[in-house]
């Protein structure tokens, strides 16, 4: 009997089975600002729309490919520089499409909503997280297709995570939770 894996890659007509299929976990669908609603979703690099870990605002009532709205968030910034950087934002209604080099300009309300809802209790996915920011760190470590948690990729890639944050993912643990011992 095939494992879901095998069929999968068969249906998709893919050889190598380290190639990603997908690496997109949604957070949370229910982010309110103002009259809209955003739903959070976490993107690591081997897929390689962006060279680091991120993650996705877009409208909730958006399909895919989600186009409509979409802004794009550091994970890495925020983790060593205490920075919610925009890598990358869409925004269809206000003509808005830019690659690099992006501001919060005209987004002030879905920073703020965004920076309390990082320290928010996590209420999108089942477990016991200290807050959204916990969650997005476990979710990489637990849906990375690389076999990397998030500490080593950035460990790896020359950086390191500030002390406020070395605790999540897993206290009890040597590493402080953000790795896969």
């Amino acid at each position: 009997m095939k494992s879901i894996l095998e069929y999968i890659l068969e249906k998709l007509n893919i050889i190598e089975p380290s190639i990603p299929i997908v690496e997109m976990a949604t957070i949370d669908k229910t982010v309110k600002v103002s009259t809209n609603t955003y739903r959070i979703a976490l993107h690591g690099p081997a897929v390689g729309d962006r060279p680091c870990p991120h993650f996705h605002i877009y409208l909730a009532n958006d399909v895919y490919p989600y186009k409509r709205f979409n802004i794009e968030i550091s994970l890495i910034d925020l983790l060593c520089h205490d920075e919610l950087n925009i890598v990358a934002i869409q925004d269809k209604e206000k003509k808005i499409n830019i690659k690099n080099k992006c501001s919060w300009a005209g987004y002030r309300k879905l920073h703020d909503r965004i920076e309390d809802w990082l320290e928010e209790p996590c209420t999108g996915l089942p477990g016991n997280f200290q807050n959204n920011l916990e969650a997005l760190i476990w979710s990489y470590d637990n849906e990375s297709n690389d076999g990397m948690s998030l500490l080593e990729y950035i460990n790896g890639h020359g950086n390191k995570v500030l002390p406020k944050y070395e605790n999540y993912g897993a206290p009890d643990k040597p590493c402080g939770g953000l790795c896969r011992c």
